[in-house]
């Protein structure tokens, strides 16, 4: 009985977040460029007073589709109501104002990342970065057409073709972006702004919810003397997990090991949950480093065959801990390795190395 009671109290706190998924969903596009703009305007750039809203490309090849214009058209429309920055019009030369806003798109699995930077116009300056991502429900495959637009000498997004080599060419004149690997896209005079393959803003948005489920391997390393010299020093333990937008992070774990020299105990069993706030850091569209602090809760069950059924003994153990990881993109799925260390702890603390699957439901 106290164990079905043990495991009841470990994963209650699961169960309610499960029903309350639903209302963690990524923003749709509108409330994204809310927050992008909002961003944006919080930003310390006291230099800039005119501001110009353009070269917006697909990450990879550099090229400019309709969906590029459309972003651009967005953000200037919030930049202009929010009335700190005189904004330049679509089509004039990006040139003559004291930054650039521009930035580069991915579309992955029906969701698009967008991330955004504006730079100093007189020496090229990055003076703020901002990423979001949000369902690409809101747009055809006609908006995602690469060379239906390219960004001309005046970044307005003029119309342009490519040709049999993939290689944009200008429709009524002007300069089109470089469409070759490697290249840099133009935007103020003497100034590029990198969009190399792989290259990625190590920037996080709060606008980035998303949920992921979670299976894996977990060692536990006890801290405690005690618990080394009369039960074991290692335990191999098994973990599922969730997480709400790489921020907030569950563990509910599992371990059993048998004991042979205390008594007649027979074993320990150990259900717990693990819950994180970390704050993530994106090293390009397949990589997420994250640290943070986080709580332990969890019983520890004596198993003693002479102990009658009501009298089992519980053990409660709880701890404040340090945790650091890495994920690892394959699409939407993917490898977590995981690290956690008791800083504070009940009764026994942990080292704990972890390696599980995950799958992103909102990539």
């Amino acid at each position: 009985m106290n164990r079905c009671l043990g495991f009841l109290k470990a994963w209650m706190p699961a169960a309610l977040l499960l029903l309350a998924a639903p209302g963690w969903a990524a923003p749709g596009y509108q409330a994204a460029l809310d927050q992008l703009a909002a961003s944006l305007g919080a930003a310390q750039a006291p230099s800039v007073g005119s501001l110009a809203v353009a070269g917006f490309v697909d990450r990879q090849t550099h090229r400019r589709s309709p969906f590029c214009v459309k972003v651009e058209e967005g953000l200037r429309d919030r930049i202009i109501g929010a009335g700190r920055w005189r904004v330049l019009r679509a089509g004039q030369d990006p040139s003559g104002a004291d930054a650039l806003l521009s930035g580069t798109y991915t579309r992955s699995a029906g969701t698009v990342f967008l991330d955004a930077r504006m730079t100093d116009s007189a020496d090229g300056r990055v003076l703020w970065r901002g990423s979001t991502r949000f369902s690409d429900a809101d747009f055809g495959a006609a908006d995602f057409t690469l060379g239906a637009y390219q960004a001309g000498p005046d970044q307005g997004g003029s119309a342009a073709s490519a040709d049999a080599g993939g290689q944009a060419v200008a429709q009524g004149g002007g300069q089109v972006v470089p469409q070759e690997p490697g290249q840099v896209v133009p935007t103020m005079p003497g100034q590029v702004v990198p969009t190399m393959p792989g290259s990625y803003s190590p920037f996080y948005s709060p606008a980035r919810l998303g949920l992921d489920f979670s299976a894996g391997y977990k060692l536990f390393l006890p801290l405690n003397s005690t618990f080394q010299s009369q039960v074991t020093t290692a335990i191999n333990g098994f973990t599922l997990g969730m997480g709400f937008g790489d921020v907030l992070l569950m563990d509910f774990d599992l371990w059993n090991t048998s004991v042979s020299n205390i008594g007649t105990l027979d074993s320990l069993t150990y259900v717990g949950s693990d819950f994180s706030l970390v704050w993530p850091v994106r090293l390009g569209p397949a990589l997420t480093v994250y640290a943070g602090p986080g709580g332990r809760f969890g019983w520890i069950q004596v198993n003693d065959p002479s102990t009658p059924d009501g009298d089992q003994v519980d053990l409660g153990n709880n701890g404040f801990i340090a945790v650091a990881g890495a994920k690892l993109y394959l699409g939407a799925a993917g490898l977590d390795l995981r690290y956690t260390y008791d800083l504070a702890y009940s009764y026994t603390g942990y080292h704990t190395l972890s390696l599980g699957v995950f799958y992103d439901f909102g990539r």
